[in-house]
């Protein structure tokens, strides 16, 4: 039993010895047939760019109305930075409107010379950073080192007309 064994061992290698160049060639062929298809993907895609720049310079037109599409596409996705829609910006009309009688007392509340970075100044601003009112200008504003003396309401009135808010008397 083990010579037979050992017979279809020596048998498959021998096979094996054989198809090994055949297999290598194979591999080879593979992988330039793959690099054939890279490279005439490449070709087709800088042909087909090619063909439609053509045509766009061939009509004007076509080209003036692919760009408004295009401006009117990346318009829709187009984010404003810096201020969040919550608080005083919120889409519903009930929580907006509880948010702006919160902000008015909050900023009532806080004495006309309260400092930037004062103990109640640091709290009104985490307040109106987490109710009511989050902007990244604002809060950059709020961190400068050279607005510690400033008041909080001198900063807050600096941003309230690029925010369009005018809630506080």
């Amino acid at each position: 039993m083990a010579n037979y064994r050992q017979s279809w061992k020596d048998q498959l290698d021998s096979v094996r010895g054989q198809m090994a160049p055949v297999l290598e060639e194979n591999a080879q062929k593979q992988e330039a047939f793959a690099e054939i298809d890279a490279l005439l993907e490449e070709v087709t895609t800088e042909v087909d760019l090619q063909e439609r720049v053509q045509q766009l310079i061939e009509n004007p037109e076509q080209l003036a109305l692919d760009y408004l599409k295009l401006k009117k596409r990346i318009s829709q996705f187009e984010v404003t930075e810096g201020t969040m829609a919550f608080g005083i910006f919120d889409s519903n009309p009930r929580i907006r409107g509880n948010a702006i009688k919160g902000f008015q007392k909050l900023m009532k509340s806080v004495p006309g010379n309260t400092k930037v970075g004062s103990p109640k100044g640091v709290k009104l601003i985490r307040d109106l950073e987490m109710k009511y009112l989050s902007d990244d200008e604002l809060a950059d504003d709020f961190m400068r080192p050279e607005n510690k003396n400033k008041t909080v309401r001198d900063i807050f009135n600096k941003h309230a007309k690029r925010l369009n808010i005018n809630l506080v008397k």
